[in-house]
């Protein structure tokens, strides 16, 4: 629960917290936030410079000084570029953390391509030392993930405790020279990008049992750290590549450029969709995909790179006169050739300046229409979602107006391309969206059989995997593999047997949605942990109850949809007393959350590893509906019913049309405006009780219709 200090700047005096006037001197307060810690799930780098001691002892000071400045730069602009922020220098050792101030979904693939770019970096570095000075550095590294504690990074407190950072630490001291080791939280999250090989268990300083560990041999660029499996059969997608392959046919008989934007939760399944259509199309079309990458220098119009290397077959050795001849080899004969090949040449660093920017756009749409000469051209550009806005440009550009050449654009997005740019969206001719679903519960009982190799998991285990995953292809292999590498999910002899008494959630998953939850702002994180003491649903009185009263007013009086889950979210103590005092006579039905939270007063978290109410939370909110969108607030209109029970606050529940719910996507921003009320006596308008709702004459049908079109961006579906 946070709390305001009204501490006078001018004379220190405290005041209370109504206070807003100096009681002591008269002068105007400002309310100050407490700092705010918060549990983050990270990843940190710890490197030292091996044999600093001894270099110190027969190098002159100077030279000492000059070279670990030197160092410490080069070693900081790389932590920096993979997005990790350098918490200190402590002697000649470097501490990164990967996740602060912003969690991200690949913050450990991003510290291990760190952790090997310092080491390349540092190869560079020994080349200058040994001709100026005559001395090399060698350095060892550490690399672990896990939970910790974080200070407030918006008053400049990013400092991180835990045991994740402990064994971070005694991993670099493990290591030997020039040597890089990664903890085993680590390796979970990038093992498939990775070429590692393990060693002895580690009996590490202030650590009970031994500790497993690898060396890091090489990291693929570009290649994210969890792969999906691609061996098990394409479930519950048949309309959509039947669909696919419907705009295909229309654009090679029409000859004609269209766009297909294929939208979808994290896990749905786009690249997977997108895989199998290219593979039954392939043979009678050219195919060329991209990827935008989530972060990076230069990475604007990547995928347009990756599009043209892969069409001209070229190597990364190519001299720039052999790329520009490839290049030149696809465009057809005339006076544009040379110019068509300069920019395509420039954009792949085989050349000088490309020109303006419109130059660049012409070349790409003459390129893709050469391709598209002799048969279909279908470009893929996948997580359009990180795309630059002069790439979403390029695309706009491209699909309106090339024509005369059988174009197929396919645009794989996560949902938030809604709100960044809707007018790739929006409804128009030769356009047209897909919005990948849940699988039901026969494609869900399919795909889990298949990833067992064909037969069927024990009933129990079936009913808890499909309830926790609620599906999620990504969600459902997941969890699949972790249960059969921890041994929870085993083969005995021809039947699957299970222990799933202590199911957790997948760290990859858990990446996932911390990164997304920690992209809300301050305020709404703290209204979903305050919601989820309740359940994923919630009485918006409680939410009051529990907050401070500075706060309260700021709470909407009406029923939202909040569905929302996290492992790290606080339970606070002082829900037991709400409960108490609400639940009068059903006070015994709340009485396990009642112990619970009576139980740790002083405020204690709930993890993902207990039996608090959070973890039940945490299993039980709908992964594909809920976990990828949550926080995002449903402005649909909703019929309220309270509960019959007299005695306990109105509880309400909301009841949204499956289509609305899976076919919308709200902008935080617009949440926040409806969400967040203001402060009555601020001129806004005051929420419409349920009787006023009631006695509301209604829209007709038309202008209903228009109204919901206009606040609420629609993905089209040609199904």
């Amino acid at each position: 629960m946070s709390s305001v200090a009204l501490v006078c700047s001018s004379c220190g005096n405290e005041n209370p917290d109504e206070a807003r006037f100096c009681l002591a001197c008269g002068a105007a307060l400002e309310q100050v936030a407490e700092p705010k810690e918060s549990r983050k799930h990270v990843t940190l780098v710890f490197s030292d410079v091996v044999g600093s001691t001894a270099l110190a002892e027969r190098t002159d000071p100077e030279t000492v000084r000059r070279v670990m400045s030197r160092y410490f730069d080069a070693m900081r602009a790389v932590l920096e570029a993979h997005g990790g922020t350098v918490e200190k220098f402590v002697g000649d050792a470097v501490m990164a953390v990967f996740g602060i101030p912003e969690l991200h979904e690949d913050d450990a693939i991003r510290a291990v391509r760190a952790a090997a770019g310092i080491a390349d970096r540092l190869r560079e570095l020994n080349e200058e030392f040994q001709e100026r000075y005559g001395v090399e550095l060698a350095i060892r590294t550490g690399v672990n993930s896990g939970e910790v504690i974080a200070g407030d990074a918006s008053q400049g407190q990013a400092f991180v405790t835990g045991d994740a950072v402990n064994v971070a630490a005694r991993l670099e001291q493990a290591a030997s020279s020039a040597e890089i080791l990664i903890g085993e939280a680590t390796h979970r999250l990038v093992r498939d990008a990775v070429l590692v090989e393990p060693v002895a268990s580690l009996e590490l300083k202030g650590k009970v049992e031994p500790i497993k560990a690898w060396r890091l041999l090489e990291v693929e660029p570009q290649v994210p750290g969890i792969a999906r499996r691609l061996d098990s059969p394409l479930i519950g997608r048949e309309r959509e590549v039947a669909l696919l392959e419907e705009v295909l046919q229309r654009v090679e008989r029409e000859r004609r450029c269209e766009l297909v934007s294929v939208l979808g939760a994290p896990g749905a399944g786009k690249s997977r969709l997108v895989a199998e259509f290219v593979a039954s199309a392939g043979p009678r079309a050219t195919v060329v995909e991209g990827r935008c990458l989530p972060y990076g220098e230069g990475i604007t119009f990547w995928p347009v790179i990756e599009m043209v290397t892969q069409a001209a077959g070229i190597e990364e050795a190519d001299p720039p006169d052999d790329v520009r001849k490839k290049v030149a080899a696809l465009l057809p004969e005339g006076d544009q050739r040379d110019a068509i090949a300069d920019h395509l040449s420039a954009l792949l660093g085989a050349g000088e300046g490309g020109g303006a920017l419109q130059e660049l756009f012409w070349a790409v749409r003459r390129f893709l229409e050469a391709l598209a000469a002799d048969r279909p051209l279908i470009a893929v550009f996948d997580d359009i979602h990180w795309a630059e806005p002069s790439l979403l440009d390029l695309v706009e550009y491209v699909f309106g107006w090339s024509g005369g050449a059988p174009v197929l654009l396919v645009c794989l997005a996560r949902q938030e391309l809604l709100e960044t740019r809707p007018s790739l969206l929006a409804p128009r001719p030769k356009a047209s969206s897909i919005l990948l679903e849940p699988l039901d519960a026969e494609a869900t009982a399919r795909l889990i059989e298949n990833l067992l190799g064909g037969d069927a998991p024990p009933p129990g285990a079936y009913d808890t995997i499909a309830r926790t995953a609620e599906g999620n292809p990504l969600f459902l292999e997941e969890i699949v593999r972790m249960l059969v590498e921890d041994g929870a999910l085993r083969r005995d002899g021809d039947e699957w047997s299970a222990d799933l008494s202590e199911l957790t959630i997948p760290p990859t998953i858990h990446a996932l949605l911390a990164a997304r939850l920690d992209r809300l702002e301050g305020h709404e994180r703290e209204v979903l942990g305050r919601a989820s003491v309740i359940g994923r649903v919630f009485w918006w009185g409680a939410v009051c109850e529990l907050s401070p009263k500075a706060e309260q007013q700021r709470i909407p009086a009406r029923s939202r949809a909040w569905s929302e889950r996290s492992s790290s979210l606080s339970i606070p103590a002082y829900s037991a007393s709400w409960l108490e005092s609400k639940a009068g006579e059903r006070l015994a039905e709340h009485q396990e959350i009642v112990g619970y939270t009576s139980s740790s007063r002083g405020g204690t978290a709930a993890t993902s590893g207990g039996r608090g109410p959070s973890y039940s939370i945490w299993l039980r909110a709908p992964p594909s509906t809920s976990l990828p969108r949550v926080a995002e607030l449903s402005r649909a209109e909703t019929s309220m019913r309270p509960r019959t029970c007299s005695a306990a606050p109105r509880r309400y529940s909301r009841r949204i049309a499956p289509s609305a719910l899976r076919s919308s996507s709200i902008s935080l921003r617009r949440s926040r405006q409806s969400a967040i009320c203001a402060a009555p006596g601020d001129g806004s308008r005051r929420p419409k009780t349920p009787r006023e709702t009631r006695s509301r004459k209604p829209e007709s049908r038309s202008t209903a219709s228009t109204s919901r079109r206009s606040s609420i961006p629609m993905p089209i579906s040609r199904r």
